[in-house]
């Protein structure tokens, strides 16, 4: 299909439409409402493309009513008769670098199916975004139809715009035959020529109803040459059912002078030389002529007319159905702001009856809006300006909160007078709720990253603070030993070892909240636990404030530290009455076992579907803002003043869910108290290794020979020291590779190695691998500041005989040794 833009009778077709200036038409804008509409596209045009740029017939949600070629999305689609589809036009070559992609419209989505119309690509019927998307088959379905009721439009308009040249010509004609006898003979020549080259077939019939003229267009309407009707009567050109009618309204005509029908133009049927039967509409004259009266009939097909008009018909019904399925909704209002149509998608929005709406203004009926959003929307209404996406939220009549959401645009006639708007409605409620969840896991979830790089970090340092921490103890007490009672340092040494002793437990807290795992797991009865826990917290907590236990009458049970989960409770009881600050209050536990679906645990969050224990640590205290909330589980993080707390206490308890598999979340708001959430899982069979329990005082070494390993110089010293005090014969090592070497000189000379697990290049398990592939049988034992449960897995796989925590050195160590060689 030629789509060349200059060809000129392309130019003379448009031209012939009226369709190369800015201007508005009914018809067209039904169609640009119905494609925003199907698409759910904020804004569709109908464009007609000539050498000097885009003309705007029609517009949804767009101002412009021209665009320079180099601003044109449609002049692409003309290279087609396909539906044109960019799905991003910030990646399409073609249209990265388009004004109105880079400029303040910020397209990113095009749609436009070309509108052909006689042989020739004119235009387009499309849709645009400022999203990226891509349309569904039935939405570009919907375009192919309207584009297809567009070219059906122009067809209209082009028949009835050759119509009113055909019959200014006749009344001209007619005119010119009125005036004289003697005017018809001297024109008779030139209006006959008129006649042959006319596209309407035309007669003359006396007031007899003879045929006197017909012209070459009438073989062409209705099969029969014009020189063989002369003289006949008019009916051989009508269906035998309308012949008495058209002679009894002739006479009465030429009898009383009154019309009937409308002589401008009346439809009927004709028939064919064939038989078949033809619509026509007819316009009439009369005239006088040699005395007697005289009619011209100028007659058109409306075959093609009919058909357009049955598709288009047919269309707007599909479009009806269209608009009937969808939830979104189309309206108009007046010129006085009052609705006159919307369609069916609105009742089923549950928001707005239709039939109470009808008639009533755009502002009326919304008495849940907020008052100041909707007083700036009918300012701007009242202006006559464009608006999209504006939202109010309203009340259902089932009660629940629903967000409506309104797009509209002002509609001017042709002389640019305001008449009325158009948009379309939505219920974007479950759109809204949606995005609110997702803003809640997107935060729930940065949350849970910040806490575990927290927890990543403090295991970090509580690592090397142990090392620390077990250096200036095991140190203090060696300096202690080798002092006498009297001594004036044991008091200042004694002073540090009481100091170490709190670090140590401060760091205990800290890789408690680190670890994530639990420490003595076993099958706990949570009833018993939460009674137990109740009695050791009744003595401490003020006679002001009650404590209450809400716990069902089957059992409870799970698999875990008893202790961590009742430090766990104590601690959130503890913050629970430390925030009444003396004043009267309730606190409750409470237990149940519960399921929890997908749901469910999306909003938990670090779940998986299935049983967990509820434990619920509920108070009626001053509650907690937002900001605190988001932070209540940071280490170090408190609302106390300065040394009445160390911020440790609801991290530990993170900390030992966590551990356990299960999850916590707290609620809470000013003036409405605080609630913990614990769960928990029903059934855990994980096997956790522990370091032993040992005898408080160990026997003697008996010159037992130990090789230690530990990159602290601090540490080797110490132990040094401690182990030679009990008995042992010892060879420290600060480097991994270092001791292989020397163990593998004298492999039998070794009776026990202790190696610390984290150390520079070959760390605790390498040197475990290494004096496993010499001597399999010699007892290694690792020590470690943090031991984590991956780490113990490994080292049992590797054989470890036992493991200790370095912080615990100069309690466990000796004894551990002892057990281990059989002393």
């Amino acid at each position: 299909m030629p789509h060349d833009l200059a060809d000129p009778a392309r130019l003379a077709l448009l031209r012939s439409l009226d369709l190369l200036r800015p201007h508005e038409d009914p018809s067209f804008d039904r169609i640009t409402a119905i494609a925003a509409l199907a698409t759910g596209r904020p804004t569709a045009l109908i464009t007609f493309i000539s050498p000097d740029g885009q003309w705007i017939a029609s517009r949804v949600g767009w101002d412009r009513l021209f665009h320079p070629l180099s601003e044109s999305f449609c002049v692409q689609a003309l290279d087609s008769e396909n539906l044109l589809q960019v799905c991003d036009a910030t990646g399409d070559p073609r249209f990265r670098d388009n004004p109105l992609v880079t400029g303040p419209s910020a397209v990113r989505f095009y749609a436009g199916q070309p509108v052909s119309f006689a042989g020739y690509l004119l235009g387009a019927v499309c849709v645009l975004d400022s999203q990226p998307g891509e349309l569904a088959i039935g939405q570009a379905q919907v375009l192919q139809h309207l584009a297809d009721l567009v070219a059906d439009l122009l067809r209209v308009r082009l028949e009835r715009a050759q119509a009113e040249q055909a019959r200014a010509r006749a009344a001209a004609l007619m005119d010119a035959l009125a005036r004289s006898e003697a005017t018809l003979r001297e024109s008779e020549e030139r209006y006959r020529l008129l006649w042959q080259t006319t596209t309407d077939a035309v007669l003359i019939i006396d007031d007899g109803g003879l045929i006197c003229f017909a012209n070459p267009a009438l073989e062409t309407l209705f099969g029969q040459p014009p020189e063989g009707l002369i003289g006949r009567s008019l009916g051989v050109l009508q269906p035998e059912r309308l012949r008495e009618a058209h002679a009894r309204g002739l006479a009465a005509y030429l009898r009383t002078g009154q019309r009937r029908l409308n002589w401008r133009a009346t439809q009927t049927v004709g028939l064919r030389a064939d038989g078949t039967e033809v619509p026509i509409e007819v316009a009439f004259s009369e005239l006088e002529v040699g005395g007697r009266r005289h009619f011209a009939s100028f007659m058109r097909d409306l075959t093609e007319r009919d058909r357009a008009q049955r598709a288009l018909r047919h269309s707007e019904a599909q479009f009806r159905a269209l608009t009937a399925l969808s939830s979104d909704w189309y309206w108009e209002i007046d010129a006085e702001f009052r609705y006159t149509f919307i369609s069916d998608g609105a009742t089923r929005s549950g928001l707005i009856d239709v039939d109470q709406a009808l008639g009533k203004r755009l502002w009326e009926g919304c008495a849940d809006a907020d008052p100041d959003d909707w007083a700036r929307q009918k300012a701007k209404v009242l202006r006559h300006e464009a608006f999209r996406d504006f939202e109010m939220v309203q009340t259902a009549p089932d009660g629940t909160t629903q967000v409506l959401r309104i797009s509209g645009e002002p509609v001017f006639d042709d002389h640019g007078s305001f008449t009325g708007y158009r948009g379309v409605g939505r219920n974007v409620t479950q759109e809204r709720r949606a995005e609110d969840a997702r803003r809640a896991l997107e935060d729930h979830l940065r949350e849970t990253q910040k806490l575990e790089a927290i927890g990543v970090l403090a295991g970090g340092i509580a690592h090397d603070f142990n090392n620390i921490a077990a250096g200036i103890l095991g140190n203090t007490q060696l300096a202690l030993d080798d002092l006498a009672a009297g001594h004036p340092a044991v008091q200042s040494l004694q002073q540090i070892r009481k100091a170490g002793l709190r670090a140590r437990e401060m760091v205990q807290q800290i890789l408690t909240f680190a670890r994530r795992r639990p420490k003595r797991p076993a099958h706990c009865e949570l009833r018993d636990l939460v009674d137990e826990t109740l009695g050791l917290l009744r003595p401490t907590v003020p006679t002001s404030v009650k404590l209450e236990a809400l716990l069902p009458a089957r059992p409870l049970r799970v698999f875990a530290d008893a202790t961590q989960v009742e430090q766990a409770l104590i601690n959130l009881c503890a913050n629970a009455w430390q925030a009444m600050a003396g004043r009267p209050g309730r606190i409750q536990i409470g237990a149940d076992e519960v399921n929890l679906d997908r749901a469910a645990v999306d909003r938990i969050g670090r779940l998986a579907p299935g049983r967990y224990v509820h434990l619920c640590v509920r108070d009626d205290g001053p509650g907690m803002d937002e900001a605190t909330v988001k932070r209540v589980f940071e280490p170090f993080f408190t609302t106390k003043a300065e040394g009445e707390g160390t911020g440790l206490g609801l991290s530990v308890v993170h900390g030992i869910v966590a551990g356990h598999g299960g999850a916590i979340t707290v609620d809470s708001a000013p003036g409405k108290g605080t609630t913990f959430d614990i769960w928990l899982p029903t059934d855990d069979d994980a096997v956790v290794t522990e370091p032993m329990l040992l005898d408080e005082q160990p026997p003697d070494g008996d010159g037992r020979h130990v090789m230690y390993v530990d990159d602290d110089e601090v540490m080797t010293l110490m132990v040094a020291r401690l182990l030679e005090r009990a008995g042992y014969r010892v060879t420290v090592f600060n480097h991994g590779a270092q001791a292989l070497r020397c163990f593998e000189s004298a492999p039998w000379d070794i009776d026990v190695v202790v190696t610390d697990l984290n150390m520079p290049g070959t760390s605790g398990l390498d040197v475990l691998r290494g004096i496993h592939a010499v001597r399999p049988d010699l007892p290694v034992i690792i020590g470690s500041g943090n031991l984590p449960q991956e780490l113990l897995v490994d080292a049992e796989r590797a054989g470890v005989r036992a493991t200790f925590d370095k912080q615990n050195t100069l309690e466990q160590l000796p004894a551990l040794l002892a057990h281990v060689l059989g002393l």
